[in-house]
């Protein structure tokens, strides 16, 4: 596992664990629309089932850890990061459809 972005430099141990390997952690389309981020990480990690490197990102909220493998969700996440950097702490997650009729997770900065 390596860390690539995370909220804050002091996270630490246990809040790492509790955001990247527990097994409370929830998916984020079971996420509330409006999410308040508490803090996020930023990761790459093995799949296990293919031995692919694959990107992911875990959120803390206020109620719980939500986390995503989606490409679309972690990249609009990540321009929210570049734009406001630590300045922001809540994101509108929706749901899109693709060409093909795939539904898959975006999100947007709230004020």
């Amino acid at each position: 596992m390596e860390i690539i972005k995370r909220s804050r430099e002091s996270l630490d141990k246990k809040d790492l664990y509790m955001m990247i390997t527990s097994k409370e952690i929830k998916k984020m389309s079971d996420a509330p629309e409006k999410l308040k981020i508490l803090d996020y990480v930023i990761y790459n990690d093995v799949r296990k089932d293919t031995g692919e490197i694959e990107k992911l990102i875990s959120i803390k909220s206020e109620q719980d850890v939500f986390a995503s493998n989606s490409v679309t969700f972690i990249e609009c996440f990540e321009a929210i990061i570049e734009c406001f950097g630590s300045d922001f702490n809540t994101i509108r997650i929706f749901k899109e459809k693709s060409k093909r009729g795939r539904e898959f997770l975006n999100c947007c900065y709230v004020e």
